[in-house]
């Protein structure tokens, strides 16, 4: 498991870097950001959080706590995922900082950066100049 956002060393020829094939749909997608962006920029990884809490503890929770406060389950389940993906969007930058810092750049990833204010390039992956335009 490679800790870093940014990757090891890559073949200088980014075409024998392969593209991950697990479903058709999938398949499409990466290929399109393959002809986007290149092959190379898709191995700087980023954060992605899916998760779910056990059904169980949800339920739980509503019986023991919160039953007078929501009509339902349902309700009372849709508001804990909110509030979670609130907390998540409130510290997003603090995530980005931490996970899209790496100490090294491989060396087909080093460009020019000393005109740039220290910010600028903290993660590459997320960066106007070098990463994915959203």
């Amino acid at each position: 498991i490679w800790p870093l956002s940014m990757p090891p060393v890559l073949p200088s020829d980014e075409t024998t870097i392969p593209i991950a094939d697990v479903a058709p749909d999938a398949r499409a997608y990466r290929d399109y950001l393959a002809n986007r962006y290149g092959r190379r920029l898709q191995m700087i990884s980023g954060v992605h959080f899916n998760f779910s809490l056990a059904p169980a503890l949800i339920a739980r929770l509503y019986d023991e706590v919160y039953h007078d406060q929501f009509a339902t389950v349902k309700d009372f389940s849709d508001m804990l995922y909110l509030q979670i993906a609130q907390n998540y969007s409130q510290y997003r930058y603090l995530l980005t900082y931490l996970f899209g810092a790496s100490p090294i750049t491989e060396a087909l990833f080093q460009t020019d950066t000393t005109n740039l204010p220290d910010y600028a390039v903290r993660s590459l992956r997320s960066s106007q100049l070098f990463g994915y335009a959203n």
